[in-house]
């Protein structure tokens, strides 16, 4: 068994080295991987394309509180909770309760409280024009895209975006709040998308309007652009492009995130 096992071990590292030989020595692969058109993109749903309007989303918060007999959030809780997880903000945040149980049938009411004051007819859209021609414009240069959500599972987040956005793009990749276990700044949302979108760290850019997402991408090396419409100017001084609309953003602008590594 041992001497099978060292073998099987032995045809592994061999084939790893064969496939890393192919690449090394193939100057074509070696000029991609190397250029400033080898990244990928790791774009925040509720930043860039949803765009809630947070005091609705707080003032659900509250309502929900108040018919389930809870202890009310403080505005600072609030504005912690704003792009976690909700099962996270319910039990890390707001202390409510732990039981997986508990914690699905509020955030169902929560989900309810949204419909009844037609808040999600109120959301999105504002931005949806350019984030189809950005993704049209990643797709002629073959950037893969990764969207990833900290309110919605994988399944609702394809619904969504199967409603807003009409066209197919299949280097669209979709990350749902099921498929990581902690929210932003926490990385492991954009080292999920990272994997699916087989780059290097420091070869994806972050798109969002969140501080905690240019922490997160800090922490991991990576390219951060940033919307500014919810956040003061000096708290995202360290995000490497800061932009007040998609408009701004143009395919060259991307490629300068990595054009000193290219010189060097």
């Amino acid at each position: 068994m041992c001497k099978k096992l060292m073998t099987l071990k032995s045809q592994i590292k061999l084939t790893c080295v064969e496939d890393s030989d192919r690449v090394l020595y193939n100057p074509l692969v070696r000029l991609e991987e190397l250029g400033t058109r080898y990244f990928g993109v790791i774009v925040d749903f509720e930043g860039v394309i949803d765009s809630p309007n947070f005091e609705y989303e707080r003032e659900a918060w509250r309502t929900l509180a108040v018919e389930e007999n809870l202890k009310e959030p403080t505005p600072i809780e609030l504005k912690k909770a704003e792009g976690m997880k909700f099962n996270d903000a319910i039990c890390q945040v707001f202390c409510w309760t732990r039981d997986p149980q508990r914690i699905e049938s509020l955030l169902k009411r929560r989900r309810g409280i949204l419909t009844e004051q037609n808040i999600e007819a109120r959301r999105g859209g504002a931005r949806l024009e350019s984030f189809t021609r950005l993704c049209t414009l990643f797709h002629t240069w073959k950037i893969p895209v990764a969207i990833v959500s900290s309110s919605r599972i994988r399944e609702s987040l394809e619904l969504e975006l199967k409603k807003l956005y009409k066209q197919q793009n299949r280097t669209i990749f979709l990350v749902g709040s099921d498929d990581f276990a902690h929210s932003l700044p926490d990385i492991d949302s954009f080292t999920t998308a990272a994997e699916i979108l087989s780059r290097p760290l420091q070869r994806c850019v972050v798109i969002s309007n969140s501080i905690f997402s240019i922490e997160a991408a800090k922490d991991l090396q990576m390219k951060c652009v940033i919307i500014s419409d919810r956040f003061k100017a000096w708290e995202l001084h360290e995000a490497d492009i800061i932009v007040k609309d998609l408009e701004e953003l143009t395919f060259q602008r991307f490629q300068s995130l990595f054009a000193a590594e290219t010189e060097n």
